[in-house]
């Protein structure tokens, strides 16, 4: 029963950073063997793992919400900023304020006022 409330009792950000750098060494060790191989199925092989292993990553990103976990999203992240700061240049011309817009806006939705008017 210890072992089991051992195991409940974790980091979950420090479980997440392990397996990003686990990714990230694996990534490594493949680029090296895809280049250096000893023959050309060891060298395609570890490019392919590669790109499988570099999806998970994007993946496990995802999953854990740091970054867009679909096409939608990502394309919605890319092109809010842009969308929020049009708005704020027109919301100028018109006689409002770009900065408070720009703030209201990063707060209604954070990270979206990246640009300024």
């Amino acid at each position: 029963m210890a072992d089991a409330a051992a195991a409940l009792d974790v980091d979950p950000n420090r479980v997440l950073r392990e397996a990003i750098v686990v990714h990230r060494e694996v990534l490594d060790g493949l680029g090296v063997l895809g280049r250096e191989g000893d023959s050309s199925s060891a060298r395609v092989g570890a490019l392919r793992s590669r790109a499988a292993t570099s999806l998970q990553l994007v993946r496990l990103l995802a999953w854990a919400g740091l970054l867009p976990d679909s096409f939608g999203a990502w394309s919605l992240a890319r092109d809010v900023p842009a969308f929020v700061n049009a708005f704020a240049v027109v919301a100028d011309r018109h006689g409002f304020e770009p900065a408070e817009i720009l703030a209201e806006m990063d707060m209604a939705i954070p990270g979206t006022a990246v640009l300024s008017a």
